[in-house]
């Protein structure tokens, strides 16, 4: 019996409060809002629009470029390889040196530019994917304030949700239609 008087005291005591302090929370400008969360699957997003697509296949086409430009110059350095050990009979081996000494500078300068390419192509794209981020955040922030929402949590942070609380399929439509692909730009071409 005295529990129960007990519990029903603290409910009233509950209902109580609440009736006094509501009111009161409700007015106060200083209170944190109730929070309208929403949830959005950005990796999915970078993964699969338009623009990044775009930006891949720009980079595609650039790396095949540098690839065939590359793959000539290293034949014409296996030519010149096997012209050397050819000669290796008849030159000097003072000539023959030096010529070994040209040529491996040859194939050195030519991995650099492989290395320089890479990351050149690497940066570009990196920075292409910034912009289509970017973009998206500012996507974000607008459909949020349209839509009422406080806070946006990554999906890859959330254990549990009501999928009405996903925004990602409207948030990526509007992604493509307002930014179907963005400009890839090398910086620097190392030639």
């Amino acid at each position: 019996m005295k529990k129960i008087c007990l519990c029903a005291a603290f409910v009233i005591l509950a209902v109580g409060l609440a009736s006094t302090w509501g009111p009161a929370l409700a007015q106060d400008k200083d209170a944190a809002p109730v929070p309208v969360i929403a949830i959005i699957d950005i990796r999915g997003i970078l993964a699969q629009a338009d623009a990044s697509r775009s930006a891949r296949e720009q980079i595609e086409k650039l790396r095949v470029t540098y690839q065939e430009e590359i793959t000539a110059q290293e034949d014409a350095l296996r030519k010149e390889d096997q012209e050397l050990n050819r000669q290796r009979a008849i030159l000097a081996p003072e000539a023959l040196a030096e010529r070994r000494q040209q040529f491996n500078a040859k194939v050195a300068e030519v991995q650099r530019q492989v290395q320089a390419r890479k990351r050149a192509l690497n940066q570009a794209l990196n920075i292409g994917m910034q912009e289509i981020q970017k973009f998206l955040l500012g996507l974000v922030a607008e459909i949020a304030r349209d839509r009422g929402y406080t806070l946006v949590l990554p999906k890859s942070q959330v254990v549990l949700a009501d999928n009405r609380m996903e925004i990602t399929a409207p948030v990526l439509e509007l992604l493509n239609e307002r930014l179907p692909s963005v400009k890839i730009k090398v910086t620097k071409d190392p030639q």
